[in-house]
């Protein structure tokens, strides 16, 4: 847990230490809607206000998710493809109404969970060979090592996927999700639509000189994106550089729209082409940069799901 020694609005404790096992980042920031405005804290369904200048806040019932206040969880990416003799149409529409909701679902850790389908979006001249993505939000490491020894993943979800999935076509991607322009996430009647975008760094670049460009000049131009609504960049999390290992993309990019028309129009907007792919390419390897246009739907979500499940 890391806790910004420059903030003095928060104090948190446990009645278990454990509960504070693997946490990354905690911060209290500024409420964007003005310094007049109180912190505020979520407890399932009841707000508790800041309203002294430091406050002990026990975290027994606490889903990590309040406004105001930056919990980064692991933002799971997982890319797959049908299995020999399915349809793409039938294997999004079996991973979207059976898998997800079925199986996956019920796997408590997960706190926030889409099921991204593929969709055509033309012009894409580096379209990943994928026909779909699940997007996974899990608190920390050690949830994401328990949940893959439960049951409802050993016993349901783990055994479900050779009737629809591809396993050795699988690219799973585990990111820090930094969040550019905040718009609205949607709801579970109104999918969202988005490209993302697979980006492999320049080999001569640092990891840290690769973050800062990306974060900050391919940011700045691509946050002025006509049609944009919600703009987030994925960094690969540090475990995947371990012991000299290398990822097979260093980030993933989140370029949503409110509808495949937009989404269209947003791609083959030259502004796309002229400003934001030039600060790509200085960045990325010249085949570094892959994408696919989605169709995103939420099973759990857009809020966090209480953990443990109460």
């Amino acid at each position: 847990m890391h806790i910004d020694e420059n903030c003095p609005l928060i104090t948190l404790t446990a009645p278990k230490p454990d509960l504070l096992k693997g946490f990354e980042q905690l911060a209290m920031q500024p409420r964007p809607d003005g310094p007049q405005q109180s912190p505020r804290i979520l407890f399932g369904s009841k707000v508790l206000t800041i309203a002294q200048r430091r406050k002990q806040v026990d975290l027994e019932n606490c889903c990590y998710h309040w406004p105001g206040c930056t919990l980064i969880m692991i933002h799971q990416l997982i890319f797959a493809s049908p299995r020999p003799g399915m349809s793409e149409a039938e294997f999004q529409d079996y991973w979207r109404y059976v898998h997800a909701i079925q199986f996956a679902a019920k796997i408590p850790q997960i706190r926030k969970y889409k099921v991204n389908s593929r969709i055509d979006v033309p012009g894409q001249d580096r379209e990943i060979g994928y026909s779909g993505v699940a997007e996974i939000w899990i608190a920390n490491e050690q949830d994401q090592i328990d949940s893959l020894k439960t049951p409802e993943y050993l016993l349901g979800a783990r055994l479900d996927e050779p009737n629809w999935a591809a396993s050795w076509l699988t690219l799973v991607l585990d990111t820090d999700a930094h969040v550019v322009v905040e718009g609205s996430e949607g709801n579970k009647e109104v999918p969202e639509y988005k490209l993302m975008l697979l980006i492999k760094k320049k080999r001569e670049l640092s990891l840290d000189s690769f973050r800062a460009s990306l974060k900050g000049d391919f940011s700045d131009k691509a946050k002025q994106l006509p049609g944009l609504t919600r703009f987030l960049i994925g960094t690969t999390r540090d475990r995947f550089y371990s012991d000299g290992a290398e990822p097979g993309f260093d980030a993933a990019v989140h370029l949503c729209a409110n509808s495949l028309l937009d989404l269209k129009g947003m791609y083959s907007n030259p502004y796309f082409q002229d400003s934001i792919y030039p600060q790509l390419t200085a960045i990325a390897n010249p085949t570094g940069i892959l994408s696919i246009g989605v169709r995103s739907e939420w099973i759990i979500g857009p809020d966090a799901r209480p953990y443990p499940i109460l």
